[in-house]
């Protein structure tokens, strides 16, 4: 936290004085390391550093009404990271449809690194967070989420998007910016000064727990992340009212915390639990 309150990623970042040199970020909450590399750059790229399983993404040129990407995966060996890069680099239209400039590549600084099922579900989830902005054209191998790993492992794995998304934040990808709900909403509702996330740390919720949201016979399911954000076909949102409006297509924000429930939608709502947080803060 910074001191308005607003959540940071901290990282360590390398900036070469050759100008055409790649910008490398240490995350080391996460053991993640990070390159901002232009295309004409990749070669520059270290061979033994970054020929390692990874994802990264593709950027397109930036400015325009919309701003294309690609999500790729690697593996390890000469079809790492820095292999695929250079494989994209010699025929730039062929996987990623668009002629790239800049490329965000992302790897796990530790021995073990990542394995196939990690870097699945991770592609999968950048792709979706992507997909959820307004203004972005997305391609990718994989639309959906490798669902192979435990629900402890894939919990583990979100928190390290808002990394990734802050690493491309610094490329220049123009990124969603949700607002904070910090302000009673447009109909006046009662502030209690409560997060999903203060909920998570107390214990009121549990991380992975799914809450159900039920409008019109159609019902939506969210997971709840380590974050406190609610994960909605692979779209982390920060606040409920957001995840409610982005999961039934609504206009206008819902009253999110009466409406996202537990136990398949028939056990308590979000607002009964920040109502017995409420208590046991004042007891």
């Amino acid at each position: 936290m910074t001191s308005s309150g607003l959540p940071v990623t901290v990282a360590e970042v390398q900036i070469p004085s050759d100008p055409e040199a790649a910008v490398i970020l240490d995350l080391e909450v996460h053991a993640l390391k990070m390159a901002l590399v232009d295309r004409k750059s990749v070669k520059a790229l270290d061979a033994k550093t970054w020929n390692e399983p990874g994802i990264y993404v593709l950027l397109g040129p930036l400015g325009g009404p919309k701003t294309q990407v690609y999500v790729g995966k690697s593996g390890g060996g000469k079809q790492g990271v820095r292999g695929r890069l250079m494989t994209h680099n010699s025929n730039p239209t062929t996987s990623a449809k668009f002629a790239w400039w800049r490329a965000v590549v992302v790897i796990r600084d530790t021995t073990d690194g990542f394995n196939s099922a990690q870097i699945g579900y991770l592609e999968g989830r950048l792709t979706s967070e992507l997909k959820a902005l307004p203004a972005m054209e997305v391609r990718s191998d994989r639309g959906d989420l490798d669902t192979s790993l435990s629900d402890a492992k894939r919990a583990a794995l979100d928190a390290f998007i808002p990394s990734i998304l802050a690493g491309l934040k610094l490329a220049g990808l123009p990124l969603r910016e949700e607002p904070a709900e910090k302000e009673p909403p447009k109909e006046k509702q009662q502030w209690f000064g409560v997060s999903v996330a203060d909920l998570v740390s107390s214990g009121e919720l549990e991380v992975g727990a799914e809450l159900t949201y039920r409008r019109k016979g159609k019902s939506v399911t969210a997971t709840v992340t380590a974050q406190g954000q609610l994960l909605v076909n692979g779209v982390a949102y920060k606040t409920p009212s957001e995840a409610g409006k982005a999961a039934h297509g609504l206009k206008n924000r819902p009253r999110g915390w009466t409406d996202w429930r537990l136990d398949d939608g028939n056990g308590p709502s979000l607002h009964d639990l920040r109502i017995a947080h409420l208590e046991n803060v004042a007891s």
